[in-house]
């Protein structure tokens, strides 16, 4: 068996071309983007990764298993963030996937990282099996609900009230430290996990309770705060970035009745949808988000070396 070959450079454009359409159908147009905004998006996302090879030419790997782009390509980057290598896609065929672990895993070798990445859409093939072929385990899930004509329902108990200063420098001293863990749990290495969860935090969160498009919010029954809700809004589908039952008060419905609470405030703001992400450890806020209608449309795998 041959083993797989570089892109060449009169096959960039073509190559551009067909994985800006595999991530408008399966990763944008599955979470309530029209046909224009997925191509769009998708088109961003690409260019936005392939840029990391202008000042690194190692950054980005394409390999193609035959004459042509048909017979299948492998397409890893190494993100800059924590040196990892993730797999942005692959449509190899079964037989070649044993080259495509040989060639990942070498490349990880070669560069000093501990961690490669793989991400599978529900419903397209090929992500599932690299993964397997790697023996990556699921590490997160991204998860969407498409709002329809029907309306959400809601829990009369709770209201969500907008987080004071106050509420918010408690929750922020905590919460960059919480996330790291999940991430940790997850299977993310410790220092890498802290790092990515301050990033995380400082981007989305710049100017506090300020900062555009994200909605912060305590959720209280009655007078009692119970838990607190953050959405991000600056799309038309929203986002969950965090959502929290404070400890006493768990086991009630809470965490249920804040997710109905969030998803209502968004349709009635005039957002499509609501995605969020889960990680594989929390087995209870899966089933949660499984009987609220969110379904999965992004897997995400870690292996460790």
């Amino acid at each position: 068996m041959s083993s797989l070959r570089s892109l060449r450079a009169d096959e960039v454009d073509a190559w551009r071309d067909e994985e800006v359409r595999r991530r408008a159908r399966w990763q944008f147009a599955v979470c309530g983007h029209d046909d224009e905004s997925a191509q769009s998006a998708a088109a961003d996302l690409v260019d936005s990764w392939w840029a990391l090879g202008e000042s690194d030419p190692s950054a980005n790997v394409v390999l193609v298993a035959g004459d042509s782009l048909s017979d299948g390509w492998l397409w890893w980057r190494r993100d800059p963030r924590d040196g990892g290598v993730r797999v942005g896609d692959s449509t190899l065929p079964p037989a070649r996937l044993p080259d495509a672990v040989a060639a990942v895993t070498a490349y990880a070798d070669r560069v000093g990282t501990r961690m490669i990445a793989a991400a599978h859409w529900p419903g397209e093939a090929h992500g599932g099996e690299l993964a397997a072929a790697l023996g990556a385990e699921r590490s997160a899930s991204l998860m969407d609900l498409t709002f329809t004509t029907a309306e959400p329902g809601t829990d009369d108990r709770l209201e969500l009230r907008e987080m004071t200063a106050d509420q918010f420098e408690d929750y922020r001293a905590e919460a960059v430290e919480g996330y790291a863990h999940e991430r940790g749990e997850a299977g993310e290495p410790a220092d890498v996990a802290i790092a990515n969860a301050r990033e995380s935090y400082n981007r989305l969160l710049p100017d506090g309770l300020a900062s555009e498009g994200q909605w912060l919010w305590t959720a209280y029954d009655g007078e009692v705060p119970v838990g607190l809700l953050w959405i991000g809004a600056q799309q038309p589908h929203a986002f969950v970035y965090d959502v929290q039952v404070y400890p006493g008060r768990r086991r009630r419905g809470y965490g249920r009745a804040i997710m109905l609470a969030g998803a209502a405030h968004c349709r009635a703001a005039g957002r499509t949808g609501l995605g969020l992400n889960v990680f594989a450890p929390n087995t209870g806020a899966r089933a949660l988000y499984d009987q609220l209608g969110y379904r999965p449309v992004e897997d995400f795998y870690r292996r460790l070396l």
